[in-house]
């Protein structure tokens, strides 16, 4: 009798956890495929649902951010401080943004993009109670296709299946108004180009070597730092990594391992200085005549050094709406202070911090507080703050911080 009573009372968690699973997958695919699809559908069925298809995350994780939010308003999920930090600064960013639009003021360049991170984390804190191993096997699957059809496409049907099967560039140029990108019909950042040479990238379904780089690294972190590694598929990601030639998360993983094995507790301060040492000692070596325009270190690079001589007293306080002007820059950290003020940046700091202490006390906190930590290289590399590359990180953050508190139910 009792037994049937239990399992009664179980089966409802059962298929809400089962509906989470899938929403998590279908994240995952979507998009880890959306310039695929977007590119696929722009050419051959719809140029505005091809367009639509990469806004389309922004949907759902609005979707459920929304829901978490109503959950902590009538007490049914225990708030904490790194809540607090991420609702003040979202509400700071998106009542400026509103401000400017009502103005008339235009308002810089992927403003959606700094909003995301904290759309996110509410969004991966709805799956306090769900398996972490069982997820962790379906991002090990998902991320396992990933490689695979990167390795094949880098080495078989490289230009053959972006140029001529999806024609890339065009949807790129066109639909995600990357036209200045574009060279002879794929992005300038599908190769490699030091001193006149033309090495190929792993792009793989994220038809960026940036993304899936990035991408790469959270994963490397989350599963490098579990007390049973998985030393093969360690090794094939490392590969993968590898091969998309994006130095800021191979240089991010090197700093990974190296906290780990000296400070972890101090870790996201460490990674903040070595983030803001690195990028000034390497931005001459990558802004000189060796680098040609179409590598992406010359964007990241030029984005970070140039926004401080744009930088008035104005800014500290409203942003550029004080200024009248949005500019636009790849979304990163450095970014934050000029569109957004001084408090802003305040709260986003204190967000990220928040998240790597919390997540040091945790049983399974120390390997994604590494990915935490690390994320202070967003200062690198401004890309590291686009949805695409950084998604996972953010919700496996908001997952782990909810997992921590006992309380939350």
């Amino acid at each position: 009798m009792l037994d049937n009573v239990v399992g009664a009372s179980l089966m409802p968690r059962k298929r809400r956890e089962n509906r989470l699973y899938f929403v998590f997958i279908l994240i995952f695919v979507l998009i880890a495929t959306e310039n695929i699809v977007g590119a696929f559908l722009f050419k051959y069925i719809s140029v505005g649902l091809g367009g639509f298809v990469p806004y389309l995350k922004y949907v759902i994780f609005s979707f459920m951010a929304t829901y978490t939010i109503s959950q902590l308003i009538v007490g049914r999920m225990v708030s904490v401080r790194t809540d607090i930090y991420a609702g003040a600064y979202f509400s700071i960013v998106l009542i400026l943004n509103l401000v400017a639009i009502v103005n008339r003021v235009e308002v810089g360049s992927y403003f959606y993009l700094y909003l995301a991170p904290i759309l996110i984390y509410f969004s991966g804190r709805l799956y306090s109670k769900v398996g972490f191993d069982v997820m962790l096997g379906r991002l090990k699957v998902g991320t396992i296709f990933v490689i695979v059809f990167g390795l094949a496409e880098l080495f078989f049907f490289h230009e053959g299946f972006w140029k001529d099967f999806l024609a890339y560039g065009e949807y790129i140029s066109q639909a995600k108004g990357f036209s200045e990108t574009v060279l002879d019909g794929l992005p300038g950042n599908f190769y490699f180009s030091p001193y006149d040479l033309k090495i190929k990238r792993l792009v793989s379904t994220y038809g960026d070597p940036l993304a899936f780089g990035y991408f790469g690294f959270i994963v490397f972190c989350v599963f490098y730092f579990k007390s049973e590694k998985d030393i093969k598929f360690l090794f094939l990601l490392v590969v993968a990594v590898a091969l998309t030639l994006t130095r800021a998360s191979i240089i991010a993983i090197l700093i990974a391992l190296m906290i780990n094995k000296t400070s972890r507790k101090y870790g996201f301060i460490l990674t903040l200085l070595v983030g803001v040492t690195v990028t000034y000692l390497l931005s001459g070596a990558l802004l000189s005549e060796h680098i040609t325009n179409d590598s992406s270190a010359l964007g990241h690079m030029e984005s970070l050094v140039g926004f401080g001589g744009l930088l008035e007293y104005q800014h500290l306080f409203l942003g550029s709406l004080g200024a009248k002007q949005f500019y636009y820059f790849e979304p990163g950290i450095p970014n934050i202070l000029i569109n957004y003020g001084l408090m802003p940046l305040i709260l986003f700091f204190l967000f990220c911090g928040s998240i790597y202490v919390k997540l040091l006390k945790s049983y399974r906190g120390v390997s994604f507080a590494m990915a935490s930590g690390l994320f202070t290289l967003m200062i690198f590399s401004q890309s590291f703050l686009s949805t695409t590359s950084s998604w996972l990180a953010w919700f496996f953050a908001g997952m782990l911080v909810a997992r921590t508190d006992k309380k939350l139910s």
